[in-house]
């Protein structure tokens, strides 16, 4: 049932709707998992971990440091 190229447009065009929200969470929470943005957001683990990548690309947080949390470069307004 999954149209890959259909998800990624869907995708795309909704990425900065939900890549400002998950900013947001990320923001007041000070910590990021791709499952805390899946149930804060309601959305599936390969749109989650997009937004994580896209955030670690815009230096949002830092990288990835095994089970050690992520840093986190925003704070809340």
């Amino acid at each position: 049932k999954r149209d890959d190229e259909g998800e990624l447009g869907e995708a795309d065009t909704n990425l900065d709707e939900m890549y400002d929200r998950a900013v947001e969470i990320v923001a007041e929470a000070q910590k990021v998992s791709t499952s805390m943005l899946q149930r804060r957001l309601g959305i599936g683990y390969n749109r989650a971990a997009k937004i994580v990548e896209a955030m670690e690309e815009r230096g949002v947080i830092g990288p990835s440091r095994g089970t050690t949390p992520r840093e986190v470069f925003v704070t809340a307004a």
